[in-house]
């Protein structure tokens, strides 16, 4: 993530679309695992995973047109560790 932000983002600049999707993907990412602090509800917990993988993919109609090839297989990566 460090390379995707400090790399690529401030090279190519951010749009505003982008500057508010960040933010939105990271709580997002962070909802399934604060919720398993609180809860242990397995159900409810896929859900949210589901949600979760949904939502940081939005951009990527995007980044089709915006982002070099090494960013995108940058981002590729990232999904997999998601």
């Amino acid at each position: 993530m460090f390379f995707d932000e400090f790399m690529f983002h401030h090279k190519r600049g951010l749009k505003r679309w982008e500057r508010i999707g960040h933010p939105v993907d990271t709580f997002f990412f962070l909802v399934p695992f604060i919720y398993t602090l609180f809860f242990s509800e397995l159900v409810i917990f896929v859900i949210l995973c589901i949600i979760s993988c949904v939502v940081i993919t939005k951009d990527e109609f995007v980044h089709k047109s915006e982002c070099c090839c090494q960013e995108q297989w940058l981002h590729s990566i990232l999904f997999i560790l998601h």
